[in-house]
């Protein structure tokens, strides 16, 4: 919720997704513009930086015979996401 009221241009697509069993697994591309305030709970707010970002997420789900999560497992760089908020330097800054 944080996230999509702080890009309000933000796009996610399921870029590959394979299943088999109980198992999905996909690799997700989340995208846009870092225009509104980033409400943190509990760290504060970050103000924008009017950048943009896109990162790549691999997540693993298992599901039970119900149909409801019962596993998850989810990896990603946070480096671009952290840059584009203005926590993290970029490697151009550095130079």
């Amino acid at each position: 919720q944080a996230l999509s009221e702080a890009m309000p241009d933000l796009s996610v697509s399921a870029d590959i997704v394979v299943a088999e069993g109980d198992w999905v697994a996909g690799l997700v591309t989340v995208s846009g513009s870092f225009t509104n305030d980033l409400n943190m709970v509990g760290l504060g707010t970050v103000p924008p930086t009017g950048q943009s970002a896109v990162w790549q997420l691999g997540i693993i789900h298992r599901y039970n015979a119900n149909g409801k999560v019962v596993e998850e497992f989810v990896e990603m760089d946070p480096a671009q996401v952290m840059t584009s908020l203005g926590l993290l330097s970029s490697m151009e800054s550095a130079e």
